[in-house]
Parts: structure tokens; sequence; C-alpha cells
């Protein structure tokens, strides 16, 4: 069975929703479809922890706050949640993350490295 837009409007009709309100309910659907983003704390817990291991290894305060800002920026624009705990999970049990994890980190790295060697 085919279900298209048209008829999905027909039968939210028939249940007594508005073509509103299922729009609504179609764009609540598409929301829980789409990966949930990673949390603020946890982005700003990496970025803490970012700085403390750049500026412990290399001393550059300057550079280690661009690295760190742009890793940071990327990982939250690439990383779902559902990743980042799975990977936290895995490190914590002393396992590798996911290799498609483990990918997107590493080009974020090699992305964001520049600005740590030109600060």
């Amino acid at each position: 069975m085919r279900i298209t837009m048209y008829s999905m409007h027909r039968a939210a009709r028939r249940i007594g929703l508005s073509v509103i309100g299922s729009a609504a309910i179609l764009l609540g659907l598409a929301g829980a479809a789409q990966a949930e983003k990673m949390k603020p704390q946890d982005i700003e817990d990496n970025r803490q922890t970012c700085m403390s291991a750049c500026i412990e290894k290399t001393g550059n305060a300057t550079g280690c706050q661009a690295y760190c800002g742009c890793s940071t920026e990327a990982m939250a624009a690439q990383i779902t949640q559902e990743e980042y705990d799975a990977g936290k999970n895995a490190i914590a049990s002393q396992q590798p993350p996911a290799q498609a994890t483990v990918d997107k980190l590493t080009a974020i790295a090699k992305t964001c490295r520049p600005q740590l060697e030109n600060n």
C-alpha cells in the first residue's frame, strides 16, 4: 500500500485533525526520525577536555583555542548524540569506538589541525 501526503491528510481529517494539525504531526514525525544532535553540555565538556590536553601537549594556548573551537564545532555538526554516547561507552569499556565515528573524528582533526599549527 502506497501512502501519499494526500492520503495522510485525508486520513487525518477522518479522525478529526485539520490539514494544519496533520502537517504538524508529519513535521513531528520527521523531526523524530532525524538524528539527535550532541547535547550542549557534551560539546562543552569536549571543548574543555580538548583545551586541557592540547595545552599540556603543545603549550600553545592560542593555537589550542583555535583548534579546539574548530574541532568542537565540527563534532557538534557531524557527530550525533547516539554516536557520541556509543563512542564514550566503548572507550570506558576499553573497546574501540565504531569505525565510522573514528573516521569522522579523524577527518575533523585533519581539517582543524592547521588552526593549531598556524596560531
